[in-house]
């Protein structure tokens, strides 16, 4: 694809192509994006507890709006969802604090869920053993009764993959395991009718910038192996929407809602800020035929806002 070609296919991605049929608020699936939750909070990052104590209240505030919104069909938590370092504590004030949500959960899981030593070193993070990764992915199997890490359904005409994080490799911060980019690349030939979104906690490599310049392949900012999941990607034409968090992204951010978005001429990352802060933005899909609508949702003014609204043309 030309320069030109691929400057104008990601501008009609970001302006989108307004309706009234497309509008919020018309009967369509929404699914709501809790990027990064560290429930009930970050502790590594805020060491002061009454700060702590404000982030979680601001978080319950956020779930409150989301129980109120009735049109919700499911809430996807893109990872990272226990507060710091996955221990059963952790895990247990977590999964309390989500069960009060009541429209359907999907957990997937983040580099803070299952990667590190429940002890800390001087304040740091210590990334815990192949066997210490798959004890704690099997506590988060347990604490949101799942049968499988990596899921699957239909809805509404697309096909939606919820991809966990489960690397044992020391060397991927978010990766995933050559069983479950096996999983994936037999999921995507058998639903390639279907156009696809896939929800990982990481981003796309190159879907943001880092200092100026595109995130590399290497970067533990972007999703692992990145080789491996971009031949995936290739053989997929289907998959338009890659969802993550992991980066923190916040919509003040360029990268937040902007060309750099789109991977391979043809997926775009949607990226999600983490709701560590007392000021909480929020995704929301709306799945329409032939197109998703994106919304991102200021839970401090109680608004929309309206430069990030976006519509991403289904293939």
């Amino acid at each position: 694809m030309s320069v030109n070609k691929r400057f104008l296919a990601a501008l009609a991605i970001i302006l989108g192509a307004w309706s009234l049929a497309a509008a919020p608020g018309s009967e369509a699936p929404r699914i709501v994006l809790l990027g990064d939750p560290h429930l009930p909070y970050k502790t590594t990052a805020t060491q002061d507890p009454e700060r702590g104590a404000r982030l979680a209240s601001a978080k319950e505030a956020a779930f409150r709006d989301i129980n109120g919104w009735k049109d919700l069909t499911r809430i996807v938590a893109l990872g990272d969802i226990v507060g710091t370092t996955g221990s059963e504590e952790e895990y247990r004030l977590a999964s309390g604090l989500l069960a009060g949500l009541t429209a359907p959960l999907v957990p997937i899981t983040g580099n803070h869920d299952y990667i590190y030593r429940d002890e800390t070193r001087a304040g740091r993070l210590v990334r815990g053993s192949s066997e210490s990764r798959r004890e704690k992915l099997e506590r988060f199997l347990s604490s949101f009764h799942l049968a499988s890490l990596q899921r699957e359904e239909s809805l509404a005409g697309y096909e939606l993959i919820y991809l966990s994080t489960d690397s044992s490799q020391l060397k991927h911060q978010v990766g995933l395991s050559e069983a479950s980019l096996r999983w994936l690349d037999e999921t995507l030939a058998r639903t390639s009718s279907l156009p696809t979104i896939i929800f990982f906690h990481a981003p796309l490599a190159g879907t943001l910038l880092q200092k100026g310049k595109p995130s590399s392949a290497s970067s533990e900012a972007a999703a692992q192996p990145a080789g491996a999941i971009d031949a995936i990607l290739r053989r997929n034409p289907q998959v338009f929407l890659w969802v993550s968090g992991h980066t923190h992204t916040s919509p003040s951010n360029p990268s937040f809602a902007s060309v750099q978005n789109l991977y391979g001429g043809r997926t775009t990352d949607i990226h999600c800020g983490d709701l560590d802060h007392l000021r909480i933005y929020m995704n929301s899909l709306w799945l329409y035929p032939g197109q998703v609508v994106v919304r991102t949702f200021d839970h401090g003014s109680q608004s929309f806002l309206a430069d990030k609204d976006r519509t991403i043309q289904a293939p």
